[in-house]
């Protein structure tokens, strides 16, 4: 037990010290592995071999067994009763009776001498005379120290008596909050989930649950619950999906489950409980980490975001168990996982190769036993036969001193082999930190980041230029023959992998770049202003528009000249049947990281859903629009469907753009306004046909307001029918031609 106090103290405070000084050079995946080797550590609590590094080596030797049974030298404690002489006498012939009580033999005093007076006399007057009843008072066969029968047994009921507490209240506490969310929960519509969030969730069996009342988010088996407030907030309840989701993926249940029962039985051991804070600590900042890699850099400062509001807004009815896996944390765990979300984690492959060394050479001190010195041993072994054979002179006779010495040679010669056996065991030492390099190397790799990771940053002076013809041939036409059979003796060939310049704006200073790869195709950006580079993942189309110079426009100057604040467009999607852009809004901090936000589809067809109602007009010539329930807009002229029946007034999710420098609100503007249109299709839903009809309609123009520090980082204002533009869609126009002639569209 002494052995293991002192090597699992040695690995955790190493542990902690490197989680110190590591901190943001690595992965939080790979300080969280860290804790792999004191789990193991304390799960096996025998030392493997013996080597020349192991943390026991500098322990005396002896000092355990010698602390245990109570029997420690004057140079180790300081604490002196007897004379050296009455000690050595004691001991030796208390070591003699114990021999004799064991093999069963009674312990006799020795022979007295006759002098020439005829009286007996013993040899050595001044020295002791033991027997039996003397060694062991009261007839009891017992030792005095720590390794006594009685006193061991009471210290094993005692760790049973502290296990039994501690693991009894965590499990007592998990099954009565389980019990709770049984009886309160109910579940989450999945509408209120994004479609792709809502995938992976059911590929993995997870189900959303919502509890009112509930303090933190939390995931408990398979199921993920969620106060019945959050389940309203779609950006918030799609972060704390997306984080209990990476625990899902990091099996922390089964982790949490374990650092609970490692703590429960190491219950008497500080440091043990010290690790398993540290590790649940580690494990929130991996997930974050995650996170942040399954939304994509674009969200972090939003999910930074949510964890201050899940802090500032975590108090409920329901406490969520210690062994829940919850997203919410203390004031200065919370305080930890936003400062590291504001800065991005480089991990390089130096500290990496430093940390998996160290924990080697950690592992080595912790994981092995001391090795034995020989000149000790064999001084200690010559000591043990003197001994032996001085008591058998004074105690036990001379007729059995041959059997003791021949016992004393037995035990000599298996200290010996045991010698040797720990110099094969150091060899087999070396062969397991070969296969531990090996495996170390696996774990490099599970935590590489993805393709964008690998890609230099000096590739953007390039400043290469897609071959737009070259690849609508490869990602189109070879399509089209593809599934009209036919075979091309020259087929298309993709773009390099690489980045390849999308927009520039001279006078702005910022540049846009877009990552193509094999494996992923047009997904990555880079936002290149002055000198600084941020890289988010989205998804980006080749297409000759956007190019243009005015997709990139400035809102707000900093200090040194360079963008503040900014607005950029980029073509999401771009066919015959749809054309979809996307906005985003950044944000430059004086660190040169910028904050990206979305405008996503699913915000603003929400907000129409919200603030818009349609109406078609009595004369079906018409559609009457709505807005913040009083507001009537100029209609909006749909004649020329006047002789279809028309079921519903509906948004098209096929047709979405933006205009950065618009005027078309001089005049009657909102507060906060600069110039940031968005353009929308309402559509027809026709009986008897699938598809939203627009062609022919004018567009419904929005204003956007950009704020991207803010909580709502848009903002959607002052609808309009743009009178001067007009929808078309060359399909819908020959479909509905079609339709008017009697003969059914293809």
């Amino acid at each position: 037990m002494i052995e293991m106090m002192v090597t699992s103290s040695v690995l955790i405070l190493a542990i902690l010290l490197l989680r110190k000084v590591t901190q943001g050079r690595i992965s939080m995946r790979f300080r969280y592995a860290l804790w792999l080797a004191v789990a193991l550590r304390l799960i096996l609590p025998i030392s493997i071999g013996s080597s020349v590094l192991s943390v026991m080596n500098l322990v005396p030797l002896g000092l355990g067994e010698r602390l245990v049974q109570g029997r420690v030298s004057e140079q180790e404690t300081e604490f002196y009763l007897m004379e050296e002489t009455e000690i050595k006498e004691a001991d030796e012939a208390v070591s003699g009776a114990q021999a004799d009580l064991k093999t069963g033999k009674p312990v006799t005093p020795p022979k007295a001498e006759t002098g020439a007076s005829g009286e007996q006399r013993n040899p050595g007057a001044d020295s002791p005379t033991f027997s039996a009843d003397s060694v062991y008072p009261d007839g009891e066969n017992l030792k005095w120290g720590l390794n006594s029968p009685g006193t061991r047994k009471s210290l094993l009921l005692l760790w049973l008596l502290g296990t039994v507490l501690a693991g009894g209240y965590m499990g007592i506490s998990q099954i009565r909050f389980v019990r709770i969310l049984y009886r309160r929960r109910d579940m989450v519509s999945q509408e209120k989930i994004s479609p792709i969030l809502m995938e992976k969730l059911q590929k993995r069996g997870i189900k959303v649950y919502q509890v009112k009342g509930l303090a933190s988010p939390c995931l408990v088996g398979k199921n993920i619950y969620i106060d019945t407030k959050l389940a309203e907030e779609e950006k918030k309840l799609s972060h704390i999906l997306a984080h209990e989701y990476c625990h899902a993926l990091q099996q922390d249940t089964w982790w949490a489950f374990l650092r609970s029962a490692l703590a429960a039985l190491y219950w008497f051991h500080p440091l043990v409980w010290v690790a398993a804070f540290a590790a649940r600590q580690d494990s929130e900042l991996a997930c974050d980490e995650a996170v942040i890699r399954l939304l994509g850099e674009e969200e972090r400062f939003a999910y930074g975001r949510t964890l201050v509001y899940l802090l500032s807004c975590g108090a409920g009815q329901i406490n969520c168990a210690t062994t829940a896996l919850t997203m919410e944390g203390q004031k200065r765990g919370v305080k930890e996982r936003v400062t590291m979300l504001t800065k991005s984690t480089g991990q390089k492959k130096w500290t990496v190769a430093a940390v998996i060394a160290a924990m080697f050479l950690v592992c080595g001190c912790a994981f092995t036993g001391s090795v034995p010195n020989a000149d000790e041993v064999q001084k200690q072994a010559d000591g043990q036969t003197a001994k032996v054979e001085g008591v058998q002179e004074t105690v036990l006779g001379q007729a059995d001193r041959q059997q003791v010495v021949e016992e004393s040679n037995e035990e000599f010669e298996r200290i010996r082999k045991d010698y040797q056996a720990y110099e094969e065991a150091l060899d087999g030492q070396a062969q397991a930190l070969r296969e531990a390099e090996q495996e170390a190397a696996f774990f490099q790799v599970l935590n590489y980041q993805g393709v964008m990771a690998g890609k230099d940053d000096g590739e953007l002076a390039l400043d290469r230029r897609i071959d737009y013809q070259a690849v609508y041939e490869y990602l189109y036409d070879d399509q089209q023959k593809e599934q009209q059979n036919e075979k091309d003796e020259q087929p298309g060939s993709p773009p390099e992998n690489g980045w390849y310049l999308i927009c520039r704006n001279e006078e702005a200073q910022i540049s846009l770049y877009g990552l193509y790869t094999e494996e992923f195709g047009f997904r990555g950006i880079k936002t290149l202003i002055g000198e600084d580079v941020n890289t988010y993942d989205i998804a980006w189309c080749p297409s000759a528009m956007n190019e243009k110079e005015d997709n990139i426009r400035v809102l707000e100057l900093a200090a040194d000249n360079l963008p503040r604040r900014f607005v950029w467009k980029l073509l999401a999607e771009n066919t015959s049947e749809r054309e979809i852009w996307s906005l985003y809004s950044g944000f430059r901090y004086d660190t040169g990281t910028v904050q990206i936000e979305e405008l996503t589809a699913r915000a603003y067809r929400d907000w129409v859903e919200e603030n818009l109602s349609f109406t078609v007009s009595e004369s079906q010539d018409a559609v009457l629009i709505t807005y913040d329930g009083d507001m009537v807009l100029a209609p909006l002229d749909i004649s020329a469907y006047q002789d279809q029946k028309v079921e519903k007034v509906m948004l098209s999710p096929d047709v979405a753009g933006f205009e950065l420098d618009s005027s078309f609100y001089d005049g009657n503007v909102y507060e906060g306004y600069e110039g940031v249109v968005m353009h929308l299709a309402v559509g027809l839903k026709l009986e008897g046909r699938p598809e939203v009809w627009f062609d022919g309609l004018r567009p419904l123009t929005v204003q956007v307001l950009c704020q991207p520090q803010q909580e709502s980082a848009f903002v959607l204002q002052q609808p309009r029918i743009d009178e001067q533009g007009m929808l078309h869609s060359p399909s819908q126009h020959r479909k509905l031609e079609a339709i008017r002639s009697g003969v059914t569209p293809g």
